[in-house]
């Protein structure tokens, strides 16, 4: 349980990090933004992360801003469908582009 939390901590902080750093999704100077939203959606993974591991989730918003996973390429496919069963068909109440396709890195970190 503690490596579980461990890891989730981890994941919220790296793509909190990766995400400010890389595009600009969303309005950055309005509370709740959609970087937040992804990050809270990513929280608390249900398998244990053994070493550290990175990946690129390809996706698009609809005109309804429901998030649509095009792609997941990761090591690990428990982190693949992980990531993709918490996006896919989300709907974000921050505007997106609708029918832009973004990229977002996701890291996770093991704690041991």
């Amino acid at each position: 349980m503690k490596t579980i939390k461990s890891i989730a901590l981890a994941l919220v902080l790296l793509v909190g990090t990766t995400l400010s750093a890389t595009n600009p999704i969303g309005d950055k100077g309005k509370p709740g933004t959609a970087e937040q939203e992804i990050e809270k959606l990513l929280k608390y993974p249900d398998f244990v992360v053994e070493e550290n591991g990175e990946a690129f989730v390809s996706f698009y918003v609809n005109d309804d801003n429901q998030v649509t996973v095009l792609e997941v390429e990761a090591e690990c496919e428990f982190m693949q469908s992980f990531v993709k069963d918490r996006l896919h068909n989300q709907i974000l109440e921050n505007k997106l582009s609708a029918g832009q396709r973004y990229l977002l890195p996701v890291k996770i970190i093991s704690k041991s």
